[in-house]
């Protein structure tokens, strides 16, 4: 992951991040838990994709992407087969 993002911490211990666009590095095969505040009235688009670097072939990928609320209430989830996983909520 990237800087000060740290891989394998509990939820509640999800580094804060800013809206916008975040790239991060990581292994597969591990949880990854990020924190964004959404203000009341907005709404979020959460893309999440995962691209193999220093293979000559093509590598199989899955990934998928979870969303919840504060409270720990799923509110969105993307379960697709491949390296792009995308959820919504409004």
């Amino acid at each position: 992951m990237g800087e000060g993002l740290e891989r394998d911490e509990p939820r509640g211990s999800a580094a804060s991040v800013a809206g916008g666009q975040l790239e991060a590095r990581g292994c597969g095969g591990d949880e990854a838990w990020l924190q964004v505040t959404v203000p009341s009235g907005y709404s979020l688009i959460a893309t999440a994709s995962i691209t193999p670097v220093l293979s000559l072939n093509p590598v199989g990928s899955d990934i998928d992407m979870e969303l919840y609320a504060s409270g720990g209430d799923l509110i969105g989830s993307s379960h697709n087969i491949g390296d792009t996983e995308s959820v919504h909520a409004f």
